[in-house]
């Protein structure tokens, strides 16, 4: 439980670095993706500040795990979406090195939680992980563990 904490810990502080950064062009796509990572933020704070030990907290964890994981899911075609238009628009364009911070941010995020994976899948059996974690997480983490 102690490693997926620090994961989570981790996926929060390179939110929260996104976040402090603001908006670059204030597009569409952009208040979207900022919208989600907000949502994850207070998905994240609430996973923190829960009690564990308590009678329910596996079945909170499980709610806050899927709701977590599928903003995560929701935002990677609009931070797709978003790097491509800053690309192709000059005229709201990021800075390269706004543009590249934000991949590199993202990436990160992407490779935290792949590493959640293995530490849900040890609290929650084979079969209930299945409806937490998607199934892209899945399957990328099962072809690591070779």
């Amino acid at each position: 439980m102690n490693h997926l904490i620090l994961h989570l810990k981790k996926i929060e502080q390179l939110i929260q670095l996104i976040l402090v950064q603001g908006y670059t062009n204030k597009n569409s796509l952009e208040i979207m993706y900022f919208s989600l990572l907000r949502e994850e933020q207070k998905i994240l704070n609430r996973l923190m500040k829960m009690n564990l030990d308590s009678l329910d907290a596996k079945k909170k964890l499980k709610v806050l795990l899927s709701i977590l994981y599928r903003d995560d899911e929701a935002a990677e075609p609009l931070f797709r979406a978003w790097l491509r238009s800053s690309i192709w628009s000059p005229s709201s364009c990021p800075t390269v090195i706004e543009r590249d911070f934000r991949k590199s941010m993202f990436r990160e995020i992407q490779h935290e939680l792949k590493e959640t994976v293995p530490y849900v899948q040890q609290i929650f059996d084979q079969e209930q992980s299945r409806y937490i974690i998607p199934a892209l997480l899945r399957t990328t983490n099962q072809r690591l563990s070779y």
